[in-house]
């Protein structure tokens, strides 16, 4: 079981669901980047004291994700939360309440991301405060706001039972990448066929009627135009089809609107 790629895809997702929380939290976007720290590094390697929370997942090791932040980093972050709600100046603990209730959200992401994986319902059994793990996984998690002059750094640290379940996940579920043909096959695009076209005076346009009969300048045995997304991509032949009109293509053309190939005689 590769649990590297595990662990990447965790905080990957944890990375995005954070964002995606702070942006709708701030209406800011926040820029997060991660790396891998030491495995064997200890829990406590951030300079100063660190605040840690246990994120666990309904059917999953419990608890499966850690977050440790500074308590620069706490503030920073409960801080930008609460000034979006109109609250300055907060105390220490408000911070602290503000940034355990975005990491809350962010498991709640979470959760949905590894349910489309599992293709079972996780559901986050919330965050709690813990104390710093021992011999698992970690990254640096790094957040930049705007409005906060230092980033604030969190250490990210899996369990390694759960990182051994989403492997297993990962490995069952990959299947090989999409060609971008593929992935836009079932896009719908707008088809019509133009019979043709002519240019007449405003004047004469105030002249039609019911029977009018306007000339648009080509015979019956002509070809007609298929068009996709107002680009004309083949040209054909007017036939019936099972009582309706349809069009038997003759001509399939290039992007440039140059004859690639004849179909048929």
């Amino acid at each position: 079981m590769n649990l590297n790629a595990a662990r990447s895809w965790a905080v990957q997702e944890l990375a995005d669901a954070l964002q995606s929380v702070l942006q709708a939290m701030t209406a800011i976007r926040p820029r997060i980047s991660w790396q891998p720290l030491d495995d064997t590094a200890p829990g406590d390697t951030q300079p100063e004291e660190s605040i840690w929370w246990a994120q666990a997942f309904t059917g999953l090791p419990s608890p499966s994700v850690w977050l440790g932040a500074t308590v620069t980093a706490v503030n920073a972050l409960g801080q930008s939360v609460l000034s979006a709600l109109g609250t300055e100046d907060a105390s220490p603990e408000d911070a602290r309440s503000a940034c355990q209730d975005l990491f809350a959200q962010t498991a709640n992401a979470l959760a949905k991301s590894m349910s489309e994986l599992f293709t079972t319902p996780v559901a986050s059994n919330g965050v709690t405060a813990a104390n710093a793990p021992q011999g698992t996984l970690a990254v640096t998690l790094v957040v930049e706001l705007p409005a906060v002059p230092d980033a604030a750094v969190l250490t990210v640290r899996c369990d390694q039972d759960f990182l051994g379940r989403l492997a297993e996940a990962l490995a069952s579920s990959s299947t090989p990448e999409a060609s971008p043909a593929e992935r836009i096959a079932d896009l719908e695009l707008s088809v019509h066929v133009t019979l043709g076209r002519t240019s007449v005076p405003l004047r004469d346009v105030f002249k039609l009627m019911v029977g009018s009969v306007i000339d648009i300048g080509k015979k019956i045995a002509d070809p007609v135009d298929l068009v996709v997304n107002d680009r004309v991509i083949a040209r054909g032949q007017v036939v019936t089809c099972k009582g309706s009109y349809g069009v038997k293509l003759t001509h399939q053309l290039s992007g440039s609107g140059v004859d690639l190939c004849r179909i048929g005689n």
